[in-house]
């Protein structure tokens, strides 16, 4: 199984949100606490 890294889950949130609008970015990044979700 492969998991997906950061840049690509990044990649792919702002590839949705051009396609269906809403707020580009992602909230609370530079708490760097998001960044756990995505580490293996």
């Amino acid at each position: 199984m492969r998991y997906l890294t950061i840049a690509e889950v990044l990649y792919l949130h702002r590839m949705v949100i051009a396609q269906s609008g809403g707020s580009e970015g992602v909230r609370d990044q530079s708490s760097g606490g998001w960044k756990s979700t995505f580490t293996r």
